[in-house]
């Protein structure tokens, strides 16, 4: 049986579709919103010579825009108090037509605090580490084929005081991104926090952050993309070697 028709027909058919996809992830103006796949907020804390790490995460975050983030760690060693039942809340606010350094953004804005305006944190940082608090969050956006950049991470603190009271708040003492911030390939961002970035007292450790970002046309073919890539190619290859036998 020849299947040299049938190839053919699939390698125009999977041409087609491919020009097709590509108009419309050109065409598209929806605007992309980040959504929030996990979160993760640890503070390391010490009291007297006791250290540990208050460990608080959530998968999914959001929606909902308002969510909570309760403890994952084991029982604290004394004299440390236990955060056990001390869920933190957070909330999830997204800005379109914002601008960064007079460049068309959007913004999300994550904020983590504690319940009922106690501490997020319910022991002390730990002084003697210069990034105490460290947070984790993997997002990806709402619109399919869109790829993430990010433009500003900014910390604020709850309540804002000092640098951190003005646009577009300090970046963290440390922030590692990577991936495309698309389902397949979705954002992580890992921040270290400085002490210094937090209020002290009933509010340590809460505080807002400030994603401002953009969004492209994905450069890099989505796992979909590369299935229907590699059969037209299969088919090419098999088209060439009929012709030359």
């Amino acid at each position: 049986m020849n299947a040299l028709p049938g190839c053919l027909a699939a390698t125009r058919f999977f041409t087609t579709l491919g020009l097709v996809i590509a108009g419309l992830l050109l065409a598209s103006t929806a605007s992309a919103t980040l959504i929030g796949d996990s979160l993760e907020y640890d503070g390391h804390v010490k009291s007297g010579a006791a250290t540990g790490v208050e460990e608080y995460a959530v998968a999914p975050a959001f929606p909902p825009i308002t969510f909570s983030l309760p403890h994952i760690n084991a029982a604290l060693t004394s004299p440390l108090a236990s955060n056990a039942n001390h869920s933190l809340s957070g909330s999830e606010t997204e800005i379109n037509n914002d601008f960064f350094n007079s460049t068309p953004a959007s913004q999300v804005i994550i904020t983590l605090q504690g319940p009922g305006g106690s501490a997020a944190v319910v022991n002390p940082l730990d002084s003697g580490i210069a990034l105490p608090i460290n947070f984790d969050g993997t997002f990806h956006t709402s619109v399919s084929g869109k790829s993430v950049n990010i433009l500003h991470v900014g910390i604020e603190g709850l309540p804002a005081f000092g640098n951190n009271s003005s646009f577009p708040f300090d970046p963290p003492g440390l922030q590692t991104i990577t991936g495309l911030g698309t389902a397949a390939n979705p954002l992580h961002i890992h921040l270290g926090i400085a002490a210094s970035q937090v209020p002290s007292g009933n509010a340590n450790g809460d505080l807002k952050i400030h994603l401002y970002y953009t969004t492209s046309t994905v450069t890099v073919p989505e796992p979909s993309t590369l299935l229907m890539l590699s059969t037209a190619a299969m088919c090419l290859t098999f088209v060439a070697a009929r012709r030359r036998s």
